[in-house]
């Protein structure tokens, strides 16, 4: 866990338990997510739902608000870019910034949550923006390819250009 004392659902609760977020809906048994069915609730309640064993909830990217602009060219440094209010309470809480990272300023902060019995996958897809993922609870697995195999994979749509630094 992280933080101080790790972030057991206890700890979630104290410091986000009144947090509205967005949740997605899964639809029928088998169906899988991504069909853009979304609820709004509290972060305490959506973890007494993942507790109580629910499956069909999956707590994913936030509304975030437009940064605020800078007034002047005396204006301070712009804060890192935070994934709404629920990835602000966690990092307030803990340590996001380990040694080896310690040189490196986070833009964006999001935090993806659910439960399944069976597993679920996030399909094969390509992210615009160097990640660094930490896994809570739980297993993930990761399959990697390096952009230069994107012939092999059949992306979606026409990849005009893939530079240097594997961004197409």
């Amino acid at each position: 866990g992280g933080g101080r004392g790790g972030w057991t659902n206890a700890r979630l609760r104290e410091l986000c338990g009144g947090v509205p977020v967005r949740v997605e809906e899964r639809g029928r048994p088998g169906e899988g997510f991504g069909r853009g069915r979304y609820r709004r609730m509290h972060f305490g309640a959506f973890l007494d739902a993942l507790e109580s064993g629910e499956q069909g909830l999956y707590l994913t990217t936030q509304d975030v608000p437009d940064p605020p602009q800078p007034q002047g060219e005396e204006s301070a440094p712009a804060a890192p870019f935070l994934g709404g209010a629920l990835a602000a309470r966690l990092v307030e809480d803990a340590s996001l910034r380990p040694p080896l990272l310690s040189g490196l300023v986070p833009a964006l902060l999001n935090v993806w949550m659910g439960h399944s019995k069976a597993g679920t996958s996030s399909g094969l897809h390509h992210d615009f923006h160097d990640n660094l993922y930490v896994l809570m609870r739980g297993r993930k697995r990761f399959r990697l390819w390096p952009p230069k195999a994107w012939p092999a994979l059949r992306p979606a749509g026409r990849v005009r250009t893939l530079h240097s630094s594997g961004l197409f």
